[in-house]
């Protein structure tokens, strides 16, 4: 029996129709901005079971490029394990279309593991530089706060758009989606983003999703996001948390540096 590992429901739900004697697990978890989890033991027992084969169908935006890169760890050692990952979302395909991939899985080899130790180590680290040396940590950079007004690349699009008259958060959410490729933020994280501009003692936005003084500010340069609201999260391996981020993301030279103060 083969097990089928995908991104999530929608997916599942397709790969299910088609592998009827198979059994699907949908990996659920949101990686990139979460503290390693500790109830997820069911599920990665499921993974080393002993399938005749291990599938893992994920796509090519960020989301699932970590899931790919935790699985890739649990699952080091076995030599049954195969990958599809096309540059298409799963999640909207037909049976036919999706059933299709099938024949175009490849083997996950040892080299192709020993890479991802390396990408997922990156992500664990305690600190973040070496994820630059990585390609598919690119978009993953632009989420730990600017150096130069504290915002991450998400909050700092939320603030535009606000700023530009988008009151309704499923618009402002779309508009979100239209201006990323590929899209890997789904909308409940990106509600939380635009919940934590709206928290501290000087929220950026309000409860009518109208930018504050201080989001202008921000967005025109004259103050920073954090100082004066702290900051309090996760990316990987990496807790941002207290009065600035220890690291901040320098857009212009593409590497991190140290935490304001002032």
């Amino acid at each position: 029996m083969i097990l089928h590992v995908t991104n999530g429901d929608s997916a599942g739900g397709t790969l299910k129709l088609i592998f009827r004697e198979d059994r699907v697990l949908s990996w659920r978890a949101v990686v990139h901005d979460v503290p390693k989890r500790e109830d997820w033991t069911a599920e990665e027992a499921m993974l080393r079971g002993p399938w005749a084969e291990v599938v893992l169908w994920f796509e090519h935006d960020l989301f699932d490029q970590v899931q790919v890169l935790e699985l890739l760890d649990l699952l080091k050692g076995r030599h049954d394990v195969t990958l599809i990952q096309p540059n298409e979302y799963l999640g909207p395909m037909d049976q036919a279309t999706l059933g299709s991939l099938f024949p175009t899985r490849r083997p996950v080899t040892g080299e192709r593991y020993r890479e991802a130790g390396r990408a997922w180590a990156a992500f664990r680290a305690p600190v973040p530089h070496g994820l630059t040396e990585f390609a598919i940590f690119d978009r993953l950079c632009e989420e730990y706060p600017a150096v130069e007004d504290g915002c991450t690349r998400t909050e700092r699009f939320i603030l535009r758009t606000l700023a530009a008259g988008y009151r309704n958060r499923r618009a402002l959410f779309a508009e979100f989606g239209a201006s990323e490729d590929p899209v890997w933020m789904g909308d409940l994280p990106f509600f939380d983003v635009l919940a934590g501009l709206q928290r501290g003692p000087q929220p950026l936005v309000n409860g009518q999703n109208q930018v504050t003084a201080k989001g202008r500010a921000v967005l025109e340069g004259r103050e920073d996001r954090i100082l004066g609201n702290g900051i309090d999260r996760w990316i990987g391996g990496v807790h941002l948390a207290g009065a600035d981020s220890p690291w901040r993301w320098n857009r212009a030279l593409k590497r991190f540096e140290a935490g304001k103060t002032s």
